[in-house]
């Protein structure tokens, strides 16, 4: 007697998406200086449950996430010299789902503020190449809300991906200060 398979793979859904590439960037370009003091923070925990609320309410109509907020680690570490948020999402099932996140306030730590501080938002997603061979690919997305991709990403590790985000960062001022 035939029987369904006990552990087809469940469907993808978009809560994996939506948390690396819209809600943590949304919130953290919303009020930079707020979301990397909660980060900073004891509240960090208590600001990932409340972001993961929202996605969960946002995306559950399309089935249960296949991971929870728990699998989700985050780290305040130092990019190019800068405050920055490293998020390491659970291993990505599809194509353009992240490995990693990486958002850099632009904000030097003697500077008076004036303003909203620039953040800066990198992702290492899964990709693969024309032959189907697996890859990562390195993307951020710019102020503007365009996601650009610049190829070939380092391997899934994060002092790789901190130096090829470190790079990018470097090739933006080093062309901004030319262009003074």
């Amino acid at each position: 007697m035939w029987r369904p398979f006990k552990n087809k793979p469940t469907t993808p859904t978009p809560h994996h998406y939506i948390l690396a590439h819209v809600a943590l960037r949304q919130i953290a370009r919303e009020d930079p200086l707020q979301f990397f003091a909660h980060m900073a923070s004891e509240g960090r925990d208590e600001l990932m449950k409340w972001i993961w609320e929202q996605v969960c309410e946002s995306c559950d109509d399309e089935g249960k996430a296949a991971f929870s907020i728990e699998d989700v680690k985050t780290s305040t570490v130092r990019c190019a010299g800068f405050p920055t948020l490293l998020v390491r999402m659970p291993p990505p099932r599809e194509v353009a789902e992240a490995h990693m996140v990486c958002i850099v306030l632009g904000l030097e730590d003697d500077a008076e503020v004036e303003g909203k501080p620039p953040v800066a938002y990198f992702t290492l997603e899964r990709g693969t190449s024309t032959d189907g061979v697996p890859r990562t690919v390195l993307c951020s997305w710019n102020e503007g809300g365009v996601h650009v991709n610049y190829g070939d990403g380092p391997s899934v590790d994060e002092t790789a991906f901190l130096e090829a985000v470190a790079e990018q960062i470097q090739n933006v001022t080093h062309s901004s200060s030319e262009e003074e």
